[in-house]
């Protein structure tokens, strides 16, 4: 990780942001990324789904994957998100 921010800040990034699991919570702490306390919260709403994803056959992507048919890609909610991604996590 660290490595990762050292070849960042070379590159010229300045800043890094990112929404952290409570698992990844503690590990960015460690290398420096802050809460943002921030004077809005961070909101949506998702009024419909994209209906091209419904007549796409595929859509294949940097990973190799068909997102039409990944579990990443096509869920609605948070919750479905989290599992999704623990899944991944113990797939590796």
């Amino acid at each position: 990780m660290t490595v990762m921010l050292e070849d960042a800040k070379a590159e010229g990034v300045s800043v890094i942001e990112l929404k952290a699991t409570e698992d990844g919570y503690l590990l960015y702490k460690s290398v420096g990324f802050e809460d943002v306390v921030a004077k809005y919260h961070n909101m949506k709403v998702v009024l419909q789904l994209l209906m091209w994803r419904y007549h796409m056959e595929e859509k294949i992507t940097l990973c190799g994957d068909n997102c039409i048919e990944c579990p990443r890609y096509i869920a609605h909610s948070e919750e479905e998100l989290q599992k999704v991604s623990e899944l991944w996590y113990w797939v590796d």
